[in-house]
């Protein structure tokens, strides 16, 4: 096994492609922005087919290096069918064949460093029968051994599937997580690079189909104060004195997610609460991802008031603690209810009040 990895890096720096791309806090990569200027960009997505001797890798280099990052996107391995060798040619000219080749993605310092996160679909075998898998492999330039490796058999597609996948770098070290229709926190690595450059990369009869590609700048979660309505019988008070309807405790209704584009960090429990002429949406609980760092009383969002009764201006903060706000509206509805909607992530959240009291529990 180790063999294998050593020389699925020493290839690696054949039939590189680096890419120059515009600095900017945010980048994305999807079918409507399209996937240039990388070198195997198609309508599709950016689709690797190796059938050379050789690892082939198509990468960004940023103008400027970036710290706090979250860096996610969408994989398909083509390699579907485990039992199938998948042929390439070798460096003399004949031809080879490999089972389940294995594809990665990196991260490149600013220092040059790489971090090389490896995937290998693979079969488990017990004494009753036998299930596919993913083996994931954490390497860094200059390292003997891998600084992880874990082999992972649920929540995530090994073969025939998509995958989303997750690297966060906050600056306390890499958060890696990946899943199939939900997201789980598969490994925390106590190192911390930045980021200079980022790519994928396909071994000697790997093929591999990467969409959805998305890099911000990560605002760290440890950075947001919980604030006064962290004491929640302090905000049931506040309530029972209000008279504005919509101030009151909130819950997560329902969703229409295009999950390539928004995933929800958690089924959330909210406080809206007047804040001047705007509205603070408050956390209360029910966070997901980042569950330990979201704390009660953090700023969740911000409604503001427009020109029509009942529609609303909205900043929302992510799971990750990023503001999003780019034409994000809000409109109150029937029953109670608050629609949120975001027209850039083709997606809208629909939050219901409750009327009940923290303090004295919930319904």
């Amino acid at each position: 096994m180790k063999t294998r990895i050593l020389l699925f890096f020493l290839l690696s720096a054949i039939f590189s492609a680096f890419i120059k791309a515009e600095d900017s806090p945010d980048r994305f990569w999807n079918h409507g922005r399209g996937y240039a200027p990388f070198a195997h960009a198609t309508e599709k997505g950016i689709e690797i087919n190796n059938h050379s001797h050789a690892t082939v890798i198509d990468s960004c280099v940023l103008t400027n290096s970036i710290t706090d990052f979250t860096l996610t996107f969408r994989a398909k391995s083509l390699n579907s069918k485990p039992a199938k060798r998948y042929p390439y040619t070798k460096a003399d000219g004949s031809k080879g064949s490999k089972a389940s080749p294995a594809w990665a993605f990196f991260i490149s310092s600013p220092q040059g460093r790489k971090t090389w996160f490896s995937v290998f679909p693979v079969e488990v075998n017990d004494h009753v029968s036998s299930s596919s898998a993913l083996q994931i492999v954490v390497n860094t330039d200059g390292t003997d051994k891998p600084v992880y490796s874990a082999t992972v058999s649920s929540g995530v597609n090994p073969f025939d599937g998509t995958n989303i996948w997750r690297l966060t770098n906050s600056g306390q070290g890499f958060i890696l997580s990946a899943g199939n229709h939900s997201m789980t926190e598969l490994a925390t690595l106590h190192f911390s690079d930045g980021c200079k450059a980022f790519g994928f990369a396909a071994s000697p009869g790997a093929s591999i189909l990467i969409t959805d590609i998305s890099l911000t700048r990560t605002s760290p979660l440890s950075d947001m104060e919980e604030g006064e309505w962290k004491d929640l019988e302090k905000l049931d008070r506040h309530f029972a004195d209000s008279e504005d309807n919509l101030e009151g405790y909130w819950t997560v209704f329902d969703r229409t997610l295009e999950e390539s584009l928004l995933r929800m960090g958690g089924d959330y429990s909210l406080a809206i609460v007047k804040n001047g002429g705007t509205y603070d949406i408050i956390y209360i609980d029910g966070a997901k991802t980042n569950s330990a760092k979201w704390k009660k009383g953090m700023v969740k969002g911000k409604l503001y008031p427009g020109p029509f009764p009942g529609i609303f201006d909205v900043e929302w903060i992510d799971a990750e603690g990023k503001p999003l706000s780019r034409d994000i509206k809000a409109q109150s509805g029937e029953g109670d209810t608050l629609t949120i909607q975001f027209p850039y992530q083709s997606s809208s959240v629909r939050l219901r009040r409750i009327p009940a009291s923290y303090s004295s529990g919930m319904p």
